[in-house]
């Protein structure tokens, strides 16, 4: 049966906090074993695209889910898409504008 594994970045794959910047060998190859087992790996996170470091993206990852699930893209294709309204996002960064 082909699974889906979805991982987050911060304190799964690389802990910052710790200093551990990178996605290490071992983290790697698990990773790598799972695709090889048939199984689909996602990168999950609240991060935008532009927030993640392209040295994760290279890691061959089967597609993203962006900003808490507002953008899942799979082998490089966006297949849903649901950005906040502006409106709602000037009242969460100012209340007054509304």
């Amino acid at each position: 049966m082909t699974k889906a594994v979805f991982c987050d970045i911060d304190g799964t794959l690389i802990d910052v906090t710790k200093g551990q910047t990178k996605v290490t060998h071992k983290v790697y190859e698990a990773l790598k074993a799972a695709q090889n087992a048939g199984h689909y790996i996602f990168l999950a996170t609240g991060r935008p695209f532009t927030y993640i470091d392209p040295g994760l993206l290279n890691l061959g990852f089967d597609g993203l889910v962006l900003m808490n699930g507002a953008v899942v893209v799979i082998r490089d294709k966006v297949i849903f898409e649901e950005p906040l309204e502006n409106s709602i996002v000037k009242n969460i960064v100012d209340p007054r504008l509304d």
